[in-house]
């Protein structure tokens, strides 16, 4: 046999004598191959090694015996090929076959857990595994040997267990996890009445994934009070074995007895961004009567086509060449899927126009010529909310998003542009605008004099400081020169701003529509309007140098505000203060005097932008913190003159 038929495992151990014959490197023994030339097997060289050289065996086939070797084989090859590796089944193989397994054999708890994820992840009934004769016999076809336990056994054994290993999966995925958010929400079930609470996890991995897990969704019979959602939301703390320094914020709708609940448990508040933007154009509606009654109308258009009248509708689209499309129900707690009714009904206006011109004995009309003009200038007003909702309610938008879009939502809202298009609806238009004042989530003054979002927003690399003016770029650096100080002295932040809320972002879509894309053009146009507006002070012209200059010196007071800030920090014994003087004497505007000062006035104006470090002088050892404020183009040939400043008293 050539070397390159050699193709078995078993000939590293083995050499061949002669055409029927090999010998064992190991042991010396020469073994017959039962046959001559191309009819010789290895099957003596393989029981050779099994029976004397194991260990050998195992590292050429694994612990697998020759009879399951050849059954995979099998497996692989025609029947007729390992003919000699095969061995007819005895009776007891046969009715091993036919056997059912046991309810606690390996292979049938396999299955149980199987069927187990299946109910839990499918959101499936027990009565799966025992009423649904479909899944019965698809199961029974194709494992006959496994028996479908009870619905009991599903619900008091497998279910329970599969619980808590994922509830022991979550834990050791929180253990390490430092800061936890949640969302909550209560609601009742219309079928049977029965009221839930349910809180749900979110934080970041350590590779920076986002995790979430739905922690609890429990009955409450309890009275909605405040007090018993508090202890609730503590109750589902403490079981899962988070401390409540980790919670960073609970986000929740504006109810008046789950936000005093989250309070009352030392939460931070953070109320839902799209339930407020609800909660603002649900007012206005109901504020504007023509409006309404549209809105209305237009309802029981929709209505009577998902009762009857659709095969009659359909016929119609397609007589006329429309997009076969049923009307859209909206969702009293959903204010875009109003949005979705108004936008179909305009899509299949011709055909709803001649279904009413053909129909008789119909009990409502259709709308008017003037109704009509208010649901297209409706679409018109209220596209940017409808994108605004879909990027601020995906999983991945951050609390950063509210900012700009509250902004740009405002700057559309005033556009004469708009006005003109919506002349129809503009007392609608002002009802929003004063709503989006009023509510004091969304008002705009409140939402910059709030350091979460202030900080959010000016911190994503996305945004910085494109939507603040001046003065509220210098409170955000402000904020986070004081956030840095506190970290860097490993002292606890005890300020969480309460009442905020979250935010989600998806991609922009542009609306097939045509009015719906002038809209959302116009809508993105003021988004770009206001981020590339000026974030500088302008008592004069920004372009004006001096102007320029001054708005540079304003960065000097972040060290005024590190040792204001400093002040409030226990076991500070002292803080000196080093400003490298200019090193171009070129540009110098006069000295300050004495080498040890107290005052900053007493600084010219190139020292006080130069880079500065602050020592501090605590119980313990000393700590620097390097702060560097904006630096003007100078010459760093000459070595540094040093400043020194005592702490202020």
């Amino acid at each position: 046999m050539s070397s390159s038929a050699k193709r078995s495992g078993v000939w590293k151990y083995f050499v061949e004598v002669d055409k029927n014959k090999s010998k064992c490197n190991l042991c010396g023994v020469q073994l017959s191959r039962g046959g001559m030339g191309k009819t010789a097997t290895t099957s003596s060289m393989k029981r050779h090694l099994q029976t004397k050289h194991k260990s050998e065996y195992e590292e050429v086939f694994g612990t697998t015996s020759i009879a399951s070797s050849s059954k995979e084989f099998v497996s692989q090859s025609s029947q007729s090929q390992v003919s000699g590796f095969l061995k007819q089944p005895s009776l007891e193989d046969m009715l091993e076959k036919k056997k059912l397994w046991d309810i606690n054999d390996s292979r049938a708890k396999r299955c149980h857990y199987l069927i187990g994820e299946m109910i839990a992840v499918d959101n499936e009934p027990f009565s799966i595994v025992e009423s649904h004769v479909g899944f019965r016999r698809f199961v029974n076809n194709i494992l006959p040997q496994y028996e479908i336990p009870s619905r009991i056994y599903f619900s008091e054994n497998v279910i329970p267990d599969i619980y808590n290993k994922v509830v022991n999966n979550i834990k050791s995925r929180l253990a390490p996890v430092n800061h936890i958010s949640f969302t909550t929400d209560m609601w009742t079930c219309q079928t049977n009445k029965t009221c839930f609470l349910s809180c749900t996890a979110h934080w970041l991995e350590e590779s920076y994934m986002l995790g979430h897990a739905v922690l609890d969704i429990k009955v409450f019979p309890e009275s909605h009070t405040a007090e018993n959602i508090k202890k609730s939301l503590l109750d589902s703390v403490s079981d899962w074995n988070i401390p409540a320094t980790k919670v960073r914020a609970v986000v929740h709708d504006n109810a008046a007895n789950i936000t005093k609940g989250v309070k009352d448990a030392n939460f931070p508040s953070f109320r839902c961004f799209i339930h407020t933007l609800q909660l603002v154009i649900n007012d206005a509606i109901d504020a504007n009567t023509s409006v309404k009654e549209t809105i209305s109308a237009a309802r029981r258009i929709v209505t009577h086509f998902n009762h009857s009248g659709y095969n009659k509708l359909h016929e119609i689209q397609e007589e006329l060449g429309l997009p076969k499309k049923k009307l859209h129900q909206d969702v009293i707690t959903r204010w875009n899927s109003t949005y979705y009714l108004l936008e179909r009904i305009i899509e299949q206006r011709r055909a709803i126009s001649v279904y009413f011109a053909e129909s008789r004995n119909l009990n409502f009309e259709n709308l008017s010529s003037d109704q009509w003009e208010i649901v297209l200038q409706l679409i018109i007003l209220l596209k940017p909310f409808e994108e605004v909702t879909k990027i601020t309610s995906s999983t991945y938008s951050p609390i950063s998003d509210v900012i700009p879009h509250a902004v740009t939502l405002m700057r559309y809202l005033r556009k004469e542009e708009l006005s003109e298009k919506t002349y129809q609806v503009d007392d609608f238009r002002n009802a929003l605008v004063s709503n989006m004042n009023k509510v004091t989530r969304f008002n705009l003054e409140y939402l910059f004099e709030n350091r979460t979002y202030l900080l959010s927003t000016f911190l994503d690399p996305r945004y910085k400081i494109n939507f603040y003016n001046a003065y509220q770029a210098d409170q955000a650096r402000k904020a986070v020169l004081r956030e840095a100080l506190k970290i860097s002295l490993d002292t606890e932040d005890d300020e969480l701003v309460i009442d905020a809320e979250p935010a989600e972002k998806k991609a922009r879509m542009i609306d097939r529509d045509h009015t719906a894309s002038e809209a959302h053009n116009l809508f993105w146009e003021c988004f770009e309007e206001a981020a590339d507006a000026s974030t500088s002070y302008q008592p004069n012209d920004p372009k004006n140098s001096a102007a320029a200059e001054s708005r540079r010196l304003l960065s000097t007071t972040e060290i005024a505000d590190a040792l204001e800030a400093l002040e409030e920090v226990e076991d500070i014994q002292g803080i000196d203060v080093y400003i490298d003087s200019p090193c171009n004497g070129e540009i110098s505007d006069g000295d300050s005097g004495e080498e040890d000062c107290c005052d900053f006035d007493r600084l010219n104006r190139h020292q006080l932008l130069a880079p500065a470090e602050l020592v501090i002088h605590t119980s313990k050892d000393d700590q620097h913190v390097e702060i560097e404020a904006i630096e003007p183009e100078i010459s760093s040939s000459t070595p540094a003159k040093t400043r020194r400043m005592p702490k202020k008293s």
